[in-house]
């Protein structure tokens, strides 16, 4: 056994010894003729481009994701309730201040002047056959009732005005609007 190992060990020390002068041999062994060729080899040429230089536009545009917050917003609402007969704008537009948004039907009740006569006593007088005690200056009296009747008449007016404004939505300042919902 022990002839067996000391050959063996001979065997590859041999081996070890022809394989490093086959790679290692000055003259003849492989690295040396990769040394020899690495010399001889030439580096090519480094290939070069070039374009004239001419102005172009760029787009001055950056993409991202993020948010908008309003730095000014509000809910808009009538004072009053009703059905919207007219809505004035689009998403997205601009307005300025007291620009009309949104108009709800007024749904204004017709002053009913039929019932009144002029210069007729109303039902009551008729049916009780009241009469003015004394002498009664008819001029007077009727003068009286129309500038009453005037009077009356404005302050509908007046109060019609003040419903069609309740009824209006408009505008509190000038910016950009959201959506219409």
């Amino acid at each position: 056994m022990l002839k067996k190992t000391l050959l063996t060990a001979f065997g590859l020390i041999l081996l070890i010894g022809f394989l490093g002068s086959v790679k290692f041999a000055p003259g003849f062994g492989q690295f040396a003729a990769m040394a020899a060729e690495g010399a001889r080899m030439v580096t090519p040429a480094t290939v070069v481009t070039a374009t004239p230089a001419r102005p172009e536009v760029w787009e001055t545009t950056l993409t991202s994701t993020g948010s908008v917050m309003t730095m000014q917003g509000v809910t808009l609402g009538a004072e009053l309730a009703g059905k919207i007969t007219r809505i004035a704008f689009e998403s997205g537009a601009n307005v300025k201040a007291g620009d009309v948004l949104v108009q709800l039907e007024p749904a204004l009740r017709k002053p009913n002047c039929a019932r009144r006569k002029r210069g007729s006593p109303g039902p009551d007088q008729r049916a009780t056959g009241a009469r003015a005690p004394g002498p009664v200056d008819h001029f007077a009296v009727r003068a009286r009732l129309r500038r009453a009747q005037i009077q009356q008449a404005a302050a509908q007016a007046d109060n019609i005005r003040s419903i069609i404004a309740k009824k209006t939505i408009r505008a509190p300042f000038s910016g950009r609007l959201g959506l219409r919902l």
